[in-house]
């Protein structure tokens, strides 16, 4: 006995050059999509919001501050300089590699890591970095920026002073 079932229908793009190729489906919705290659990583110079498929040309923010730093907190000269603690360390920055938007940043003698964001020109210090968010009497850490500029890290930290958010230098990194 011979048996005529129909097939299931399948909706998807079944084209095989397409970005979103179904190779189950077996009825074409109209749903393809082109392959558009460039860079797919919003954190990069040349980031392309039409790419879906990445073609290895991203040129990442980050990269501009992988080295070593010797950390100091004189932050003289620096606009709102309040800081009262030495400071006189080594770190050095490299890839997360869990994520291309990121860094780590490590302490030499200690090897305690902490990740940052990058955007552009500037680490961004997320409030729940537990290094940048503790409270010194009354006054609250939120995180802070740090910007890059020539071979120098100048970190800034927000604070809550009663009540109005103010930020001020809180360490210089010089790279080596």
């Amino acid at each position: 006995m011979v048996s005529c079932k129909a097939e299931d229908e399948i909706l998807g793009c079944t084209d095989s050059a397409a970005f979103n190729y179904n190779p189950s489906a077996n009825t074409d919705d109209g749903s393809c999509e082109p392959i558009v290659y460039g860079c797919i990583y919003e954190c990069s110079e040349n980031y392309n919001p039409n790419a879906n498929t990445d073609d290895g040309s991203c040129i990442l923010d980050r990269d501009s501050f992988f080295g070593t730093y010797e950390i100091f907190s004189e932050c003289i000269g620096q606009p709102n300089f309040n800081d009262t603690v030495n400071l006189n360390f080594i770190v050095t920055i490299s890839a997360d590699s869990s994520d291309f938007c990121k860094i780590i940043r490590t302490d030499i003698s200690t090897g305690n890591s902490l990740s940052y964001f990058v955007s552009g020109d500037s680490i961004i210090i997320p409030y729940s970095t537990s290094e940048h968010h503790w409270f010194v009497g009354q006054v609250e850490v939120h995180g802070g920026t740090a910007v890059l500029a020539n071979d120098t890290i100048v970190v800034y930290t927000y604070h809550t002073v009663s009540g109005s958010l103010i930020s001020h230098c809180d360490e210089i990194w010089v790279r080596q």
